[in-house]
C-alpha cells in the first residue's frame, strides 16, 4: 500500500511539473495569430513603411517596435516560441518576400541575424 502511495505521488509531482514547463515555453500572444499578413503584403506603402522601420532607415510605431522585436527573436531561433499560426505566418512571409523582393529579404534577414 505504501508503495502504491508512493507511485501515486511521483505522478503527481511529475504531473505538476510537466504543467510548470508547459506553461514556462513561453511562446509568443495568440493574438498575433490573427494577422492577415496577406493583406498588409499588400499594401506596399504599409510595407515599404515596415522595411523602412525593420532597417532603422524610417521611423517606428510602437506597435512596429514590438513587431520587429518578436520578429528578430523569430528568425534567430527558427522560431521557436512561435505557435503553429505563427509559424505559417512566419512561412507566407518569406514565400512572398522569397517571390516579389527577395533583395529586400536577404537584407531583412542579415539586419535580424546580427
Amino acid at each position: 500500500m505504501a508503495r502504491l502511495n508512493y507511485i501515486a505521488l511521483i505522478v503527481v509531482a511529475m504531473s505538476a511539473l510537466m504543467c510548470v514547463f508547459a506553461g514556462d515555453l513561453g511562446l509568443y500572444p495568440s493574438e498575433l495569430d490573427d494577422l492577415d499578413v496577406v493583406a498588409l503584403l499588400a499594401d506596399a506603402a504599409w510595407r515599404q513603411q515596415s522595411d523602412d522601420c525593420f532597417l532603422n532607415k524610417g521611423p517606428c510605431s510602437e506597435e512596429q517596435k514590438y513587431l520587429n522585436d518578436l520578429f528578430r527573436e523569430a528568425v534567430r531561433t527558427d522560431c521557436e516560441r512561435c505557435t503553429d499560426k505563427q509559424r505559417q505566418i512566419m512561412n507566407t512571409i518569406t514565400e512572398w518576400y522569397e517571390q516579389n523582393e527577395a533583395d529586400v529579404w536577404k537584407i531583412i534577414l542579415e539586419d535580424a541575424r546580427a
